[in-house]
Formats: structure tokens, C-alpha cells, sequence
């Protein structure tokens, strides 16, 4: 299938209904309902000017692309998020969400991942290791 996809990062475990729905340019729609256990949830830090990195999991072994998503926890607004690969930026969002999620090509070896999160006065970062086989 081609197309459009979508993702959600689940902070807490549990089981929840998953409705997906397409709509044509004539606005014909159909819509299917999926239920998924979630085992555990991505525990978003309530540290002022924190990032939790959910995925990938620290010190795992991923294969790449490797799919990044990461949140900022400030109590201003975000500017900018940018995601660093052995300290080579290889993303960035320069949007107000506190949320980044994209998959970012990583060759074989163990690797340093670093996102780091821009508010009106500072920046605060998180890394984290990981293995490419």
C-alpha cells in the first residue's frame, strides 16, 4: 500500500482502539477499528527543560532506518528541536511542538544519538547509545 501514514506514542500501558480512516477526493470514507495492548508506555519527564528520547530505547540494537521520537518538557514555548547522530546534525524541526518523531538513516556501528531542545533562553539536551548491526 502507498500512501500517507500515521503514528501516536502511547505514555501510559494499556489497551486501546486504533480507528484508521481514508477519504477519497470525493469524499467517500471507510474507516477500520484495530484494538492494541500497549506493555509500556514512554514516561515523559516532568523535569523543567528536559527531553525524554521514547525511541530508540538506550543501549538497544535497531536496525536502521532507526525511528527517533523524542519530547521536550519545558515550561516555555519549543523553537526548535534538532536530533544529532555522533555529533552531526542529521534533523531539524524548527516548529513550536514539543514532540519529534522521524526515522533517520544510520550506517553500522554504535552510535550517539543526541536531541536536543530549544526554548525563548536556552537549550537543554538528552543522548543516548545505540548499536546498528
Amino acid at each position: 500500500v502507498t500512501g500517507l501514514t500515521a503514528s501516536h506514542i502511547y505514555y501510559v500501558p494499556g489497551n486501546f482502539t486504533v480507528t484508521g480512516t481514508v477519504t477519497d477526493s470525493l469524499g467517500a470514507a471507510a474507516s477500520s477499528k484495530q484494538s492494541v495492548t500497549v506493555a509500556q508506555g514512554c514516561a515523559i519527564s516532568g523535569v523543567n527543560r528536559s527531553i525524554t528520547i521514547c525511541s530508540p530505547a538506550a543501549n538497544s540494537s535497531v536496525t536502521s532506518p532507526v525511528q527517533i521520537v523524542a519530547y521536550a518538557t519545558d515550561s516555555r514555548a519549543i523553537t526548535r528541536m534538532i536530533i544529532y547522530v555522533d555529533g552531526k546534525q542529521v534533523y531539524a524541526q524548527r516548529t513550536a511542538a514539543k514532540l519529534v518523531n522521524t526515522a533517520i538513516s544510520i550506517t553500522a556501528g554504535t552510535h550517539t544519538i543526541t536531541v536536543r531542545g530549544w526554548d525563548s533562553s536556552t537549550s537543554f539536551s538528552k543522548s543516548i547509545t545505540v548499536t546498528v548491526p
